[in-house]
Order: structure tokens, then C-alpha cells, then sequence
């Protein structure tokens, strides 16, 4: 899987996200070395392994609450206690709770299977990237960069970008649809091809939702007319 490629590998972005991503990542460096044991305190790995997450310097958590003491078990065999949790604000999107504190690990992680849960997120994972998307909205909402085989959380700007981008596309096709009297999904992708816009789907219209609403049916009408405009109906305003 190449993540220079021009179409998306990921089915649930489409082409112009997936290159926006790929420009996000265009200047990787960083002076983290994990082979030998060296990890920024502050930078957060995504870790598909551990059940909670995880973090080594308290003062990055907020909201700081004590707990009964919990065992922790380290991937060299040994078991830590913690006694405090708390939460990390990554951005308006990502927000990071029940953190486990744990003073002596010397790195913060994340745990796939809580964020899952708590964010009703899924992650995807490429070779050298991995993305956070909402499950229902399928905005971005983090992301996370491959090194040496782990998957640091970026910063998101990047995300917030991509969230823009989107916005403004949906901003011209909620436009569209409302210019052209609120048609279907299906007349709005026609012009697709004529347009010059991508994945034109219809957001969800509340002028749509409320047209289609049932209504009470009208009373049988007693009035009987024989010529021409005896009866007139119409609408008053």
C-alpha cells in the first residue's frame, strides 16, 4: 500500500482528502529515537495493544482525580500501580479521559479499543500513518504518524485543515441543492460531472425532513359545484 498514490487507499476518504493528508506528511523528522529508549514526555503513541491509556508525566493531565489503587502490567513483565486519572484536551475534537497516570513509564499511550469506545471513532492504520474519524459524521479528527514502527499523534492542524476543506465543499453542495428546490440525492449527483466537484452528496436537509413529514389527510368536502369556478380553492398566506 502506497501512500504516494493518486486514489485513496482508505475507502472512507476520498481522493482530495487523501492527497491533503499526503501533503500533510510531507516534512517527517523528529529527534525520538525508540530503539534506544528515548521518548519525548509530551508526544502521545497510539497503541493497539494496551487496554487503557496510559500516561508517565502528570502534568499534562488535567481534571487530576484519585482512584483505588489499579495494577498496571508493563511489556518487560513488571507490575506498577496507579492511583490517579485524568484527561488530556488534544483539541475541540479529541478529547482523551480516564487516563491511567503512571509515574515511572517514560512515555504517554494511547489505547485504540478505549478511544474507540469513548469517541465512537474507528482508527485506520496505513504503513507510515493512521487516521482518527468520527464514526458517524466521518470528519477527522486526529491522525498519527509512523515511526520506526510506533504511531505518534500529531498535531492537529492538519486535521483541522481537512475539516475546513470539507466544510467549504459542503457548504457549495448544500448550496446547490437548495437553488435547485431541494432535489434528491440521486438528481444532485448528475451534476457531478458537470460541475466540477467531487462526492456530491446531499448533508441532511431539515427543509427535506420536514416536507416529508406525514400530514393529516383533508375531510371529505360536502361542496359540489357544476360549472366552471364556482368552487375555487387556494392557499391563503
Amino acid at each position: 500500500m502506497k501512500t504516494g498514490a493518486k486514489d485513496s487507499p482508505l475507502p472512507s476518504f476520498t481522493t482530495e482528502q487523501w492527497q491533503v493528508l499526503i501533503s500533510a506528511f510531507g516534512n517527517l523528522s523528529s529527534s525520538i529515537d525508540p530503539m534506544a529508549g528515548k521518548f519525548d514526555t509530551d508526544v502521545w503513541i497510539i497503541d493497539t495493544g494496551v487496554t487503557n491509556h496510559i500516561c508517565g508525566n502528570l502534568t499534562l493531565l488535567s481534571q487530576i482525580k484519585h482512584i483505588e489503587s489499579y495494577s498496571v502490567g508493563l511489556p518487560d513483565g513488571q507490575m506498577v500501580i496507579a492511583s490517579k486519572v485524568g484527561c488530556v484536551i488534544v483539541s475541540d475534537r479529541l478529547i482523551l479521559e480516564h487516563i491511567l497516570c503512571v509515574p515511572k513509564l517514560n512515555c504517554n499511550l494511547i489505547s485504540v479499543s478505549q478511544l474507540c469506545v469513548q469517541l465512537d471513532c474507528f482508527v485506520l492504520f496505513t504503513h507510515n500513518m493512521c487516521v482518527i474519524q468520527d464514526r458517524l459524521s466521518r470528519k477527522l479528527i486526529g491522525m498519527g504518524e509512523g515511526r520506526n514502527g510506533l504511531f505518534y499523534l500529531r498535531d492537529d492542524s492538519f486535521a483541522r485543515a481537512l475539516t475546513v476543506k470539507d466544510e467549504s465543499h459542503n457548504k457549495v453542495v448544500d448550496l446547490w441543492h437548495q437553488r435547485l428546490g431541494h432535489p434528491s440525492s440521486q438528481v444532485i449527483e448528475k451534476l457531478a460531472p458537470m460541475s466540477g466537484l467531487k462526492n456530491f452528496g446531499v448533508l441532511p436537509c431539515d427543509v427535506c425532513f420536514r416536507a416529508r413529514q406525514t400530514r393529516t389527510s383533508f375531510p371529505n368536502s360536502s361542496s359540489r359545484s357544476s360549472g366552471i369556478f364556482e368552487l375555487i380553492h387556494c392557499d391563503l398566506w
